[in-house]
């Protein structure tokens, strides 16, 4: 129904617990499908597409960040980071489908996932987004792709990256912004 919907948006736009977040958003794509003349407030809906893209922002220059770092990498941590950056991205494109179709989301997804940065087939994927996206929401999604956006992380801009993951109700961002904190010598930043 459609006030079980606007429980299941507003119950999204409160959770910060990012695997609460993807059963919602997959809850309300299927809700979606069966019941196609339901209203969807896109206003909140783009916040939490806007909120998507910030976390995965902040995944991807922490990873360059710590890719940079001097020291040896451990594997684990390059591994969760990726996962819990890929998440986030999976969900960008899921809340998308929220509001557009989600079978073009879908398949423009897959090729972005299945293709190098420099294959035709990617470029024609992100083409094919922004035309399905429209001006609407297309300055949201345009970080996804500038890989500049990523890269140049000073260590105070690490520092206050991690400061929010130590204290996100998120376990996993948690988890990890406590390894790295650890792996990258930072812990004469905290008291």
């Amino acid at each position: 129904t459609q006030e079980a919907a606007d429980g299941m948006v507003e119950t999204l736009s409160k959770s910060d617990d990012q695997a609460l977040r993807f059963l919602l958003i997959r809850t309300l794509l299927r809700i979606k499908e069966k019941n196609s003349v339901l209203r969807w407030n896109r206003n909140t809906i783009k916040r939490e597409v806007e909120k998507e893209v910030e976390l995965y922002r902040r995944l991807r220059r922490l990873q360059d960040f710590y890719q940079h770092s001097t020291g040896k990498k451990e594997e684990f941590l390059e591994v969760a980071l990726s996962a819990v950056s890929d998440e986030s991205l999976e969900r960008v494109f899921r809340c998308l489908g929220l509001l557009y179709p989600a079978e073009g989301l879908r398949i423009i997804y897959e090729r972005l996932l299945e293709h190098p940065k420099a294959a035709p087939v990617r470029s024609h994927a992100i083409d094919l987004l922004h035309n399905l996206l429209g001006p609407e929401c297309n300055a949201i999604v345009q970080v996804l792709f500038e890989e500049r956006a990523f890269q140049g992380v000073t260590e105070e801009e690490a520092v206050s990256i991690l400061e929010d993951f130590m204290i996100s109700p998120d376990r996993w961002l948690s988890l990890i912004a406590n390894f790295l904190v650890s792996e990258l010598g930072l812990q004469s930043r905290w008291p």
